[in-house]
């Protein structure tokens, strides 16, 4: 999930590559890893940031 040598986190892979304007696909990859990053560094004390928004439309 983490990437050490690198500043983008986030491949450019599957439709998620960089464009000047918005990627609907990368920006769900954003969404999904950043759901995942809360969950490592400040977990909830029941259920996890991915259920608990799982319902939002991003």
């Amino acid at each position: 999930m983490y990437h050490s040598k690198s500043w983008d986190v986030i491949a450019e892979t599957d439709k998620a590559e960089k464009g000047t304007s918005y990627t609907p696909h990368l920006g769900s990859k954003v969404i999904t890893y950043a759901k995942q990053l809360l969950d490592h560094v400040l977990p909830l004390a029941t259920g996890s940031h991915q259920e608990r928004w799982s319902a939002m439309l991003f």
